[in-house]
């Protein structure tokens, strides 16, 4: 009751330290945000399938998008709203199940693709019919190749990179998910292009590497 009354609606969020990220790989190099971003997300998908790992969340990079950008006096002539336009492109872009096909002791499952494949699928696609006389995306519409709008900012030595931030499961073994990240970065080095490398900063197997041979010495 004391916070201020223009105060968005505050939440309470309980912190546990468990799940703060025991590892963080940087991605940098002379290549775009957009190819970094790629490189992350297969590695993001390999990081996953080590045991014990809870979740691998990417920072920074850039992703594509179409961007429709309509003309709202285009729209206004042709006496179309944007949800006719959104509810056209729903329809349009999917891939729609298509039962089974039973073969001998097998059964596969058929699907019926229907995504968009370029540009010029999205601007062909007929938002309204008037007397005959189909209405196109393109005619009242822009459509082109963007990027999401950025959400998160990665930064290693001052220049622009992506970072993936390794969370584990409460009780799992920090060592032995860390080797098993940096076994499957040394697999994947030779893949990486050319003036790209990785950097592993805030590795928490460190500390309790030390920890168990001060232990041992002791």
């Amino acid at each position: 009751p004391e916070l201020p009354n223009d105060l968005e609606e505050p939440f309470i969020q309980e912190i546990n330290f468990e799940n703060f990220p025991i590892m963080l790989v940087t991605l940098s190099g002379n290549q775009s945000l957009v190819k970094l971003k790629d490189i992350a997300e297969d590695l993001q998908d390999k990081f996953e399938q080590v045991p014990g790992v809870l979740d691998v969340k990417i920072s920074g990079g850039l992703e594509k998008e179409v961007q429709v950008n309509v003309n709202p006096k285009l729209l206004q002539y042709y006496n179309i709203g944007t949800n006719d336009i959104i509810l056209a492109i729903q329809q349009e872009n999917l891939t729609i199940p298509g039962g089974s096909i039973e073969s001998g002791n097998l059964k596969y499952t058929v699907r019926v693709p229907g995504e968009f494949k370029d540009l010029s699928e999205l601007e062909n696609i007929i938002i309204k019919a008037d007397f005959g006389q189909p209405i196109y995306l393109r005619d009242v519409a822009d459509v082109k190749f963007g990027f999401k709008e950025e959400e998160s900012y990665s930064r290693l030595d001052g220049k622009a990179s992506v970072t993936l931030s390794i969370s584990k499961r409460t009780g799992e073994n920090v060592i032995q998910i860390t080797d098993g990240v940096k076994t499957i970065l040394k697999d994947e080095e030779k893949h990486l292009p050319a003036q790209v490398h990785y950097v592993i900063l805030g590795d928490h197997s460190k500390e309790i590497k030390t920890m168990v041979r001060d232990l041992e010495n002791n």
